[in-house]
């Protein structure tokens, strides 16, 4: 039982948060076009300099969002409120059906501690354990990057290689591990709308489909998700947020009972 509830929330860490200011709601806005420039020397240099100068930036986040997770077998509907502290933390409190607050969980550079509130037990342990439950290369920095709506993994010139097409720039690249990225922008935002990791000559693969942006200053933020992973099973999470806020308004209180199980891996 809680095998199966540690891969539910592990499942929603691959799924949550953004950036700072006071409540946002969802509109139809306008994504603004970004300023490309070309040297005519360098021409992919260039375009990857303004991926990075384009990135959504912030330095605090916190949405209220539902999610739909389903893996073959079962599906499951969770509330959740996300809070986002750039290179601090990633909090999930987690709620089920009537509201009952089921799991908290708490990612920090170092390490994952997940609350199961209604067994009393608490899990402390790192990514590592995380990525073979979940078959995702995932540290903290890309936790933060995939729900920010930015690149997991940060382009490089050597390996990497531009197309354009369908209104679409996407930057493909080779990553450690026999794994490979690719990542489509919106050829006027320069904002990601997918990103594919996989592994070559391999089964394994995620694909993130970002959709429903809000802005915020010269950011803007998925308040959609759409997390397919192929591996022993498939897997998807379906998020949506229906608030933001960018605003801090107080410190994260997070601690673990002292009548809690604690198991360490």
């Amino acid at each position: 039982m809680w095998n199966k509830q540690l891969i539910c929330v592990s499942a929603v860490l691959i799924i949550l948060l953004s950036v700072s200011c006071a409540f946002t709601k969802k509109t139809a806005q306008k994504i603004p076009a970004a300023h490309i420039t070309s040297t005519g020397k360098n021409e992919l240099l260039s375009l990857l300099k303004n991926i990075q100068d384009n990135e959504n930036v912030f330095e605090f986040y916190q949405c209220k969002s539902k999610l739909i997770y389903s893996n073959g077998e079962q599906q499951q509907e969770l509330d959740a409120i996300i809070t986002m502290e750039r290179n601090r933390y990633v909090y999930f409190s987690i709620s089920a059906i009537l509201g009952v607050n089921v799991a908290r969980v708490l990612a920090t550079p170092d390490s994952v501690v997940l609350l199961d509130l209604l067994h009393r037990k608490a899990i402390i342990t790192g990514y590592d354990y995380l990525q073979g439950i979940t078959q995702i290369p995932l540290t903290f920095k890309q936790l933060q990057s995939l729900i920010a709506g930015n690149a997991l993994y940060n382009h490089d010139t050597i390996g990497s290689i531009a197309d354009t097409a369908m209104l679409r720039i996407t930057i493909t690249q080779p990553l450690a591990e026999n794994r490979a990225q690719a990542v489509a922008y919106d050829s006027k935002s320069l904002k990601p709308v997918q990103t594919r990791i996989w592994e070559r000559n391999g089964e394994k693969e995620i694909i993130i489909d970002y959709s429903n942006p809000v802005l915020h200053e010269l950011s803007a933020f998925p308040t959609k998700w759409n997390i397919r992973i192929q591996a022993e099973k498939t897997i998807q999470c379906v998020m949506e947020t229906d608030a933001l806020v960018f605003e801090k308004k107080k410190e994260l209180m997070f601690s673990i009972p002292k009548t809690f199980e604690v198991v360490r891996h």
